[in-house]
């Protein structure tokens, strides 16, 4: 049976989703803004293969906060986690 996210073999972070996802969401796109961002993860990101419900949710959580805080949505995936764990 397939299942979104099924084809990842081990999630490192026990927060919901790891540095992999976070490149994965910033891979081959270019986010003008924090809603855009959120927009698709609300919309296309729910059903995307390489992310788990889980992740999606943990990741829309974490960014409306950082939106919220005013933080730089910046396109550098070590950059955008360690932005997403404050």
């Amino acid at each position: 049976m397939s299942y979104p996210g099924g084809n990842r073999s081990f999630i490192h972070d026990t927060t919901g989703y790891d540095k992999d996802a976070v490149e994965y969401v910033l891979r081959g796109r270019t986010w003008q803004s924090w809603h855009e961002i959120l927009e698709w993860l609300r919309a296309d990101g729910v059903g995307d293969p390489h992310l788990s419900q889980q992740e999606v949710q943990a990741l829309r959580q974490d960014m409306e906060r950082a939106a919220t805080r005013g933080a730089h949505l910046s396109e550098d995936p070590d950059r955008m986690w360690r932005e997403l764990k404050r």
